[in-house]
């Protein structure tokens, strides 16, 4: 029962290390203009992403279309975008989005995912 218990605990402790990483922001980009989600995320969502991932498919349960959707999933998003390891490579299918465009969310997740 002993040995039992100390495997659930450790296991409990490696969960909540892994969930703790998942809060983390991911961030690289150098930014130095200010990022707009109305004028510079949304487009890129758009052309981008919500042709699947939108109120009536929300593909893989994310739906982008508005602002707390896309500001709750954005490290995740973030990660998919940068073809990490450990996400779905978005958008699927088709190449990686450029650097530029990737730093831009990126910008925008640094200064805090305003919906401005």
């Amino acid at each position: 029962m002993k040995h039992l218990l100390l495997l659930f605990f450790a296991g409990m402790s490696a969960t909540m290390m892994i969930v703790s990483c998942e809060k983390k922001p991911i961030t690289t980009a150098t930014c130095t203009t200010t990022i707009s989600y109305s004028a510079d995320i949304v487009p890129i969502l758009s052309q981008n992403c919500t042709g699947c991932h939108n109120s009536s498919n929300a593909s893989g349960g994310y739906n982008l279309t508005t602002h707390a959707n896309v500001s709750s999933g954005a490290n995740t998003i973030l990660k998919s975008m940068r073809h990490s390891s450990g996400t779905a490579k978005m958008p699927q299918g088709s190449a990686q989005l450029p650097s530029t465009t990737v730093d831009k969310f990126d910008c925008w997740i640094q200064q805090g995912m305003p919906n401005n």
